[in-house]
């Protein structure tokens, strides 16, 4: 079990060709509990997967199960945003995880990582 999760659900993935974007996040007005739910409801139905939280520095990692990708939200090395998907959802990525960061009234300002897609950020 990992950090502070009560029950996270049983997974396994079959293997696939992934890859993983990294995005810095302003601090936006909204406490952190607020956007975690906002960004579970923006790719609901999701599963946690577990987390951490010590002195207020905390990640929090979930599944988008329809979509298959897997997210860390977090707070423990800056505020950002990390995303698990195959290469080939990267388009369509794109587009819900910019409006589901909008949402939780963010501003994306760094991205690390990505494999076919130009994000537009930073």
């Amino acid at each position: 079990m990992f950090g502070d999760a009560d029950d996270p659900d049983p997974w396994f993935e079959p293997f696939r060709e992934i890859t993983q974007v990294s995005i810095r996040l302003t601090e936006g007005d909204l406490p952190y509990e607020e956007r975690l739910r906002i960004l579970h409801a923006a790719f609901a139905p999701t599963a946690d997967r577990g987390g951490y939280n010590r002195a207020g520095r905390r990640q929090d990692h979930f599944a988008a199960t329809d979509h298959g990708w897997r997210f860390t939200s977090e707070t423990a090395y800056g505020h950002q945003l990390r995303v698990t998907l195959p290469r080939d959802d990267e388009d369509r990525a794109r587009l819900l995880v910019l409006d589901a960061i909008d949402r939780i009234g963010c501003q994306p300002t760094k991205m690390v990582g990505g494999a076919t897609t130009d994000w537009g950020i930073g």
